[in-house]
């Protein structure tokens, strides 16, 4: 499933260093958050000619994941986070 959300029409103008660091920061955000890591399936900057944007792909592995150590369970489309009684 791919998820797409813009503020606006047209991207913000950044150039590929900000590209770059934004894509590590992503990347160290996910390692440090995300249990399990492998939800990630992507994390890839494009760069057009005016802009740049990050696309992240993320797939539900199971039933339980754990973010900033809160975890969540799908149901649908919809995510709802678990007690630890009941993970």
């Amino acid at each position: 499933m791919y998820y797409c959300r813009f503020q606006s029409k047209s991207l913000a103008g950044h150039d590929e260093k900000w590209l770059k660091n934004e894509e590590q920061q992503i990347s160290n955000h996910i390692n440090l958050c995300l249990s399990p890591v492998s939800a990630v399936k992507l994390i890839n900057g494009h760069a057009p000619e005016k802009g740049c944007f990050i696309l992240i792909k993320i797939e539900q592995p199971g039933d339980v994941v754990f973010w900033n150590n809160k975890a969540y369970h799908l149901i649908g489309t919809s995510s709802f986070e678990r007690t630890y009684g009941n993970v």
